[in-house]
C-alpha cells in the first residue's frame, strides 16, 4: 500500500486526478461527482434494471419490474460527519436508495425509503426546492426504512 503521508499535494492531486480518470474509463463514473456516481453504480450492481442517464430526471435507477429507484450517496469520514443528502427534487421516483460509505470506501450502508415517506417525514426546502433527507437515527431505525449492508455489491465493482 502506498504510504500517502510521503507524498507531496502535488503528487497526491496527481494520483487523485488519474484514479478519477481510471473510475471514468472503467464505468464506475461519468462525471466528477465522485460519491453519487459510486453510489448509482452500488446501487446498480445491488438492484440491477436500467440506470439513468443525466437528460432524464427524477430516478437513477429502474428497476427490472419498473420501480425507479433515486440514489443518494453520503461519504462520512473521521473529518466531515455529513448526515443530509442532497435535494431531491419533483417526483418521478418511487423509492430513494441512500448509500453511506465510511472514509476509505470499505463499506457500505443502505437505506431505503418509499417517496411517500419521504414526503411524510421531510418538508420541501424552499431555498434548495427539494426534500432534503436528514440522516438521525430516528430515520435510521423507523421500521419504515429498510436497511441493507451494500458492502458486498461495493467490493464487486
Amino acid at each position: 500500500m502506498v504510504d500517502f503521508g510521503d507524498l507531496s499535494v502535488a503528487e497526491l492531486l496527481r494520483l487523485w486526478s488519474s484514479s478519477t480518470a481510471e473510475l471514468k474509463s472503467r464505468g464506475i463514473i461519468q462525471t466528477r461527482n465522485m460519491v453519487g456516481e459510486i453510489a448509482e453504480a452500488v446501487a446498480h450492481t445491488y438492484l440491477g434494471g436500467t440506470r439513468g442517464s443525466f437528460s432524464q430526471a427524477g430516478w437513477d435507477i429502474c428497476t427490472d419490474s419498473g420501480e425507479r429507484v433515486q440514489v443518494k450517496g453520503i461519504w462520512r469520514t473521521s473529518d466531515r460527519r455529513r448526515s443530509i443528502t442532497s435535494a431531491l427534487r419533483g417526483e418521478n421516483y418511487d423509492s430513494v436508495l441512500i448509500i453511506e460509505f465510511d472514509d476509505f470506501f470499505e463499506q457500505a450502508h443502505g437505506y431505503k425509503v418509499e417517496r411517500l415517506l419521504v414526503e411524510e417525514l421531510f418538508a420541501v426546502t424552499a431555498h434548495v426546492n427539494g426534500r432534503i433527507i436528514r440522516m438521525t437515527e430516528r430515520f435510521r431505525n423507523d421500521d419504515r426504512v429498510t436497511r441493507v449492508d451494500l458492502t458486498p455489491f461495493l467490493e464487486l465493482l
